[in-house]
Parts: C-alpha cells; structure tokens; sequence
C-alpha cells in the first residue's frame, strides 16, 4: 500500500514540474523584443546662398529731357553692392564706366535719345539687375556763324533810287533750317540813320542769300542786320504801314552782323 502511494505522488511530481518547465518556456518566448536605436551622426548645417545686389535706384526719373549741350549727374545706389558699371547707347558722352556717380553730357547742337544703364555688382561679383534711364536731347538753337555782304562791295558807286540786288553768304551752327533766323539790310546816311530795305533776307540751301534794295541820295552804308522775333514784327509793322522813313536806334536785341561803305 504504502509503495503504491508513493509511486502516485512521484508521478504528480513530475506532471508539476513538466507543467512548470511548459508555461516557463512559454512565459519567455512573450517577452518583447527590444526597439533598436539609430546610432547618431554628425550632419552639417546647410550654407546660404550668396545673393546679388539689389537692382539700381538712381536720384533722376526714368526718363528726362533735356537741353543740347546739358551736363546732368546722376548718382545709383543699390543694397549689397561693391561695383557699379555703366554704359551708354546713344547720343552724348559719360564722365566715367565705373563708380556710383557718373555725368552726362548730352550733345552740343542735334537732338536724339539716349539710354543711360548701370548695373551694380557684390565682391563676389554677383550682377544685380540693370536699371536703365531714357534721356530726350532737345536740338541745340540754330545760330548764324557766318554772314557776309559780297555785292555791292565796299567803295561801288551806286545809282540813288536803283533797285538792285544785295547778296552774299552765310553759315550755320547746324543743318540748314533758318526759318528762326531774321535778317534784314538797312542802309545808312552821314547822319546816323537807318532805312529799312524790304524784303528780309531770303536764305538759300547753298550758303547763299540775297534781297533787293534801294538806296536813295546820301546814302553812305549798307548794314546787315540779325533781329530778334520782337524785332522783325516791328520791322514788318514799318513795312505794312509803309514807313520806310529814318530811325536811330535798333530794335532791342539786334546784331549788326556786316556793314560796307558805299557812294550814291
């Protein structure tokens, strides 16, 4: 009896322990495994990239006018700028290629249009955008630089109250548009007065002119006057109201541009 009894409790013995082997094994195949960490490295911080200038501003409108022979400075200022460069298309001249200020000049006698650019640069040598500037040339004033009698000459003998013709030759600052010029031709007496003598100048493409004439007794010189717009509606007045009688003085203005002795 007690040899059965015992054989019972080993094999409950052993059934314990297998159990507890089992839900061992069982008890650490549920464990979780554990996350694997990122080994940590060194990543540099990124660079910026270098930016141009701003574009240009300039102390002068975008577009200016101005007079033939004007001289103008016009100064650029851009952000992040070391350089400046600048050209030109067009008629005038600049005082310089380089720098923040530069100076045009815009021709002496014709008119036209230029364009004026500037383009700013950094160290690194970086371009900005260009700024460019319209400058309208206003063409210089038509002035005489040459005007002299050729017939009569000085010391001809003239005929009183002849009708003859007076001619001669003249030049201009440029081109050959006189219609701003107003020349007439008076003619002189001993006694310091003037005549008029109509028509005024009549200007030939050539470099020529001529009008006519008509010296009376006593008359001693042939003048060739330029008068002002003023000038020549007084002297056209004169003529309108036929007034052809003596005068001293000239109208305000005037320039006396050649003057020949003659006899009568």
């Amino acid at each position: 009896m007690k040899q059965h009894i015992k054989s019972f409790a080993r094999r409950w013995l052993f059934l314990i322990l297998t159990l507890a082997l089992v839900m061992g094994m069982a008890g650490c195949g549920s464990t979780p495994s554990p996350e694997p960490t990122a080994t940590p490295t060194d990543t540099p911080e990124p660079t910026a990239t270098p930016a141009p200038p701003s574009a240009p501003t300039l102390d002068q409108s975008s577009t200016i006018t101005l007079e033939a022979g004007a001289k103008l400075p016009v100064i650029a200022h851009s952000e992040g700028a070391s350089s400046y460069s600048w050209s030109l298309q067009g008629d005038g001249e600049i005082s310089t290629n380089t720098g923040p200020v530069v100076i045009y000049t815009a021709p002496d006698e014709e008119g036209g249009v230029a364009i004026l650019s500037v383009t700013a640069y950094s160290e690194s040598g970086l371009a900005s955008p260009t700024t460019n500037m319209t400058i309208n040339i206003k063409p210089g004033k038509v002035t005489l630089t040459s005007f002299d009698i050729v017939a009569p000459k000085g010391g001809d003998k003239l005929v009183p109250n002849q009708q003859i013709t007076c001619s001669g030759t003249y030049t201009l600052s440029r081109g050959n548009d006189t219609t701003s010029i107003h020349v007439w031709i008076l003619v002189g007496d001993v006694y310091g007065n003037y005549y008029l003598q109509n028509p005024p100048v009549s200007f030939e493409v050539d470099g020529t002119w001529s009008t006519s004439i008509q010296p009376g007794s006593g008359i001693t010189k042939i003048f060739a006057v330029l008068v002002t717009e003023e000038g020549n509606d007084s002297f056209q007045r004169r003529v309108s109201s036929g007034d052809f009688s003596g005068f001293t003085t000239l109208p305000d203005g005037s320039l006396i541009l050649d003057s020949i002795d003659i006899q009568t």
